[in-house]
């Protein structure tokens, strides 16, 4: 295990001396290659310390790189750093501010840590953000599908899970896609709002 981390720990050495030393790769194409040694390294060892080093490296020289933060989240709250998980999504969220999936996921995280009032009104405001969304897109639009289907989740967030439903129903009736289909039937309207906290806990 020892030589492990210390290979993985040469690796982190040398993937941020090319990052600073590399002028010719420009920021976001270094927080790329960051990015991806951490899925990389994440896959082939069971140090989660050296993968978020990298990821918080990725996301310093790139405070726009989405991907980035929502590995950095998935990989802390694995590690069962749920607080360092928490901080990092009301950073996502500040350069993010109009995401709705941000604004809903930093509800769970509220609720998670026992704060209600600021979980709903997370919940209110990615709601809100869903709406005009969807007021601007048609079903042909690229993104459709799944932002009718998160809007659908955080309904069951504010207990409209009757609503949610009702909304997951419709798309499965405009839409052709069977696997969209499929996960519709078998992910998204079985979900209980109980179960939306499960990933995080």
């Amino acid at each position: 295990m020892k030589i492990k981390t210390l290979h993985y720990s040469l690796l982190i050495v040398t993937v941020l001396l090319f990052c600073c030393t590399n002028k010719t790769v420009n920021k976001k194409e270094l927080s790329v290659i960051l990015n991806d040694s951490a899925i990389s390294l994440y896959y082939h060892s069971d140090d989660f310390t050296n993968v978020i080093i990298l990821l918080d490296s990725a996301i310093k020289l790139n405070p726009k790189y989405y991907t980035a933060y929502w590995n950095l989240i998935a990989i802390q709250n694995s590690a069962g750093k749920k607080s360092e998980a928490f901080k990092t999504v009301k950073k996502m969220s500040d350069n993010f501010p109009l995401n709705p999936d941000i604004l809903s996921l930093k509800g769970i995280y509220y609720e998670i840590f026992g704060d209600s009032i600021n979980a709903v009104l997370s919940y209110q405001k990615a709601d809100k953000r869903y709406k005009y969304l969807l007021d601007s897109l048609t079903v042909e639009s690229k993104s459709y599908q799944s932002v009718v289907m998160n809007y659908a989740l955080n309904l069951k967030l504010l207990h409209e899970e009757d609503k949610a439903n009702e909304t997951l129903f419709e798309l499965r009736q405009k839409i052709d896609d069977e696997i969209v289909k499929q996960a519709i039937d078998s992910f998204y309207i079985n979900k209980k709002r109980e179960d939306l906290f499960e990933m995080y806990k």
